[in-house]
């Protein structure tokens, strides 16, 4: 038997609260849409559309779950450490709809480790070779990339002091593809989700920015292609409302970084 969902003025509410709890940003959507024309951009639009309504109907999910617990007592309320700890349960939320979504094929997951050792200067460079190795993006999407690590990087350095603090961050880049033999769009996705070691938040409270750099980062990669076919044949079962909702909740959460065709 599946648990009835809660009422549509219960997923208003819990993003209300959510928005004014104002917590640190876990969740990122990167997207890498090709530069197309006419037929081929409608086709991609319409993909793109596909999975930006899951997006939004998973984020309000997601907030839904995290104020039920805030209202239970198995997340804390404050404004403090207790805003890391709801943006961390937010992510796993996500990571655990998106792996649960059968529209999601996957191609490949497994936890990766990485000793990096450069100039703190350099790290943002650094992360985003991390987060793109493999991925089949053009260079020039790199520096479009530094507005979300930023803003990762901005986390880090506000939770540096709190040892216990055990943040989640949840990164989910789509790329879009034509494939003119089939004359359809087709997306392929990445996940990335790591966890900040102490070692990564005494980095971060450090501006120094000449400083040599020396740490581990463990994180996850799960790449998966988008079945449009399959999500289609179930994208009546989602709310509208609830998608609406959520459209213009993760507005803040969304990056486009256009590629060549």
């Amino acid at each position: 038997m599946t648990t009835p969902e809660p009422p549509q003025n219960d997923f208003a509410k819990a993003v209300a609260t959510g928005q004014a709890q104002n917590d640190a940003q876990a969740i990122f959507f990167i997207d890498f849409p090709a530069d197309l024309a006419g037929a081929g951009q409608e086709k991609q639009a319409r993909t793109q559309g596909s999975i930006r309504s899951w997006q939004a109907w998973s984020a309000v999910m997601a907030e839904t779950k995290t104020q039920q617990n805030v209202d239970q007592g198995k997340l804390p309320a404050d404004s403090g450490k207790g805003g890391f700890t709801r943006a961390s349960y937010r992510a796993k939320v996500m990571d655990y709809l998106f792996r649960s979504s059968t529209w999601f094929a996957k191609t490949f997951d497994q936890g990766m480790s990485r000793h990096l050792r450069c100039p703190a200067r350099d790290l943002h460079g650094e992360l985003k070779k991390t987060v793109l190795e493999g991925f089949a993006v053009p260079n020039s999407a790199y520096d479009a990339l530094e507005t979300p690590l930023q803003t990762i990087c901005d986390g880090l350095n506000a939770s540096a002091s709190a040892s216990d603090n055990d943040m989640m961050y949840w990164i989910m880049m789509t790329r879009y593809q034509w494939q003119p033999i089939i004359e359809d769009s087709e997306a392929y996705i990445r996940v990335i989700s790591c966890k900040p070691s102490q070692s990564a938040k005494d980095v971060a409270a450090n501006t120094d920015p000449n400083r040599g750099l020396d740490l581990d980062l463990q994180y996850s990669v799960y790449d998966a292609d988008f079945n449009s076919k399959i999500f289609d044949k179930i994208r009546e079962k989602f709310d509208q409302r609830q998608i609406d909702l959520g459209l213009e909740y993760i507005k803040k959460n969304v990056t486009e970084i256009k590629i060549p065709a």
